[in-house]
């Protein structure tokens, strides 16, 4: 088969209504579990929304509101250049719909957006990597409501929310883009790394993921889906993506780098600070068991860190098409996406973690290693859902198999029937 074949084989054709029918079952079940946060006071989240997350954002606008740029605040830790606050962003558009109406429903329909747009991304997402309805939908539900995504939300640590949030949509863009290289694919796939760096200080971690799964996931579609003429095409729009992103992500950038190279983080973190946060191996059972091993140690702050369920039912189908279809690219690819984010978030534990943090730029300004099981957490969704439907596909065989062995036993007994009758009146 040409590799023109190929590609025409990997592209989906969204059939019509499709995605209009995917976005809105998305909200109506956004609604069915936010919709009341959109009615009176009531914050979504937990105790660092009370703490930071709203009054920061309610005092950050405030400044704006009186006509003053806000650079600085004497109310934040003994004064604060609250500009580069991640609580706040002046640089993020989804946050002027707060700053237009300072309130909990403008907050809480901020954080139903990106749900919604987990949800929705998640969806095309499936679909767009050859995978039925069914597991499409269970990878939405996964997605929207797995520990990884709403234990930010329950938290109150929105920026994290929403960088998460657009990390979906980072593998959906390389897919348009290795679809149809060309500006308006480069432009998508620029304005989800853009929104990314924009978010602010809180989201760079999720960015430097972000990226490091995109190059992964992009090396993988541009050797085993793009055709090979259009193979240069890919890569120099992506090129002109990352530039673009970089560009609309520099105003958040600069200042935030002015505050950075006066910090602690200036040289990069102790090896003992990077390593806070790390995953400990008993805890990985986390990932279909919730709470079976709970640490007293593990306090408000640092427990969306080790938030990693998934869903028993998602982690086994995960495991069922690993044994069944291991030597396939398109579950490869996952698989070693899942276990090079579960060897680093073990930290210096797992051994590849001071590597990276040596070797790979952006490492050595963050902590936490636990936070890759966000990755780890996609990459197993998407496992399940080839797991699911590889269940479903071998349940239809046996059924198929069984039909046919009924016909047989069928045609056998006709014949026999047939002989038997033939026996009785043959005349003698």
């Amino acid at each position: 088969m040409s590799a023109r074949a190929e590609t025409s084989q990997s592209k989906y054709i969204f059939k019509e209504r499709e995605l209009l029918n995917a976005a809105l079952i998305v909200a109506g079940l956004v609604v069915l579990v936010y919709g009341r946060s959109l009615i009176g006071d009531l914050l979504v989240g937990g105790a660092d929304v009370i703490r930071s997350a709203y009054p920061v954002r309610q005092h950050f606008w405030s400044i704006i509101q009186r006509g003053e740029l806000p650079t600085w605040s004497p109310f934040l830790m003994g004064g604060y250049p609250i500009i580069v606050e991640e609580q706040a962003s002046l640089f993020y558009p989804l946050e002027w719909v707060f700053g237009l109406f300072k309130s909990p429903a403008a907050y809480n329909l901020i954080i139903i957006f990106h749900a919604w747009l987990a949800g929705f991304g998640s969806y095309i997402l499936a679909r767009k990597l050859h995978l039925s309805k069914l597991a499409a939908w269970m990878i939405v539900v996964v997605a929207m409501f797995g520990a990884p995504l709403t234990a930010r939300v329950a938290a109150g640590h929105p920026s994290h929310f929403y960088g998460r949030s657009l990390m979906i949509w980072a593998l959906v863009a390389i897919l348009y883009l290795a679809e149809n290289p060309n500006w308006w694919s480069a432009l998508g796939l620029a304005t989800v790394y853009g929104a990314q760096l924009l978010i602010g200080i809180g989201n760079y971690q999720t960015a430097l993921y972000t990226g490091l799964v995109s190059i992964l996931f992009g090396t993988f579609v541009l050797v085993k889906i793009v055709a090979v003429p259009q193979r240069r095409s890919f890569v120099t729009w992506g090129l002109i993506a990352l530039i673009v992103a970089v560009g609309l992500g520099a105003a958040r950038a600069s200042v935030t780098l002015d505050v950075g190279l006066q910090s602690s983080r200036q040289s990069g973190l102790s090896a003992d600070s990077l390593n806070y946060g790390s995953l400990p191996p008993i805890m990985l059972s986390g990932y279909f068991l919730p709470h079976t091993f709970d640490d007293p140690s593990i306090t408000d702050y640092t427990w969306p860190e080790f938030a990693l369920y998934v869903g028993s039912a998602p982690f086994v189908m995960s495991l069922y098409v690993i044994r069944r279809r291991w030597r396939e690219n398109a579950v490869q690819i996952w698989i070693l996406i899942a276990i090079l984010f579960l060897v680093l978030s073990l930290g210096e534990g797992g051994g590849l973690f001071s590597i990276f943090v040596k070797f790979v730029p952006g490492y050595q300004l963050f902590r936490n290693p636990a936070r890759h099981g966000m990755v780890i957490s996609l990459a197993v969704t998407i496992l399940a859902g080839y797991g699911l439907d590889e269940f479903i596909g071998s349940l239809k065989r046996r059924a198929g198999e069984l039909r046919l062995n009924q016909q047989r036993y069928w045609v056998v007994g006709i014949v026999i029937g047939l002989w038997i009758s033939a026996q009785m009146w043959m005349p003698e």
